[in-house]
Order: structure tokens, then C-alpha cells, then sequence
């Protein structure tokens, strides 16, 4: 799944007492393969200020809602099993 953010961000920065208007076009692609690369697309999504919609990337990962949210909240699957 690719997702990529068509959002136009403008910033009006004050400089003693002047306005100046900046306009930045940002286009950054960011590719999730597997769940546990939702954490770092949470990151993201969060530092623009963008909602995930977890309904769809569930979908475009053929796993359960409630999935995607337990790996966007950070969870990292055990790598070893232990033995007895």
C-alpha cells in the first residue's frame, strides 16, 4: 500500500512585525508493507496533523481493525517462543 499526502501547508511566519506568507509543496510517499511498519506511519500522520483511516489500511493489509490499532498503539510481535 502506498499512501501519499496531497496537502499544501502554509505557514505565516511574524518577523518585527511583518508578515511573510510561505507556501511549501510537500510530497512524501511512504509505503507500508507490514504491520509493523505502522508505528513510523503514525509518526508521521501525527506531525501533519492527518487522521489515519484504520478501516482502510486494514482492508489494503487483509487484516482486522483492531489489528492495525494494536500495532499503531506500538505493539511488536515476540520473536522468540519460549521454551519450557
Amino acid at each position: 500500500m502506498k499512501f501519499l499526502p496531497k496537502k499544501l501547508l502554509t505557514s505565516l511566519i511574524t518577523f518585527w512585525g511583518e508578515y511573510y506568507a510561505i507556501k511549501l509543496d510537500v510530497n512524501i510517499e511512504v509505503e507500508v508493507k507490514e504491520l509493523t511498519d505502522l508505528p513510523k506511519l503514525k509518526l508521521f500522520m501525527e506531525s501533519l496533523q492527518m487522521k489515519i483511516n484504520k478501516s482502510q489500511l486494514a482492508r489494503d493489509l487483509n487484516v482486522d481493525r483492531r489489528t492495525v490499532e494494536k500495532y499503531l498503539n506500538g505493539y511488536q510481535p515476540v520473536t522468540t517462543r519460549k521454551r519450557k
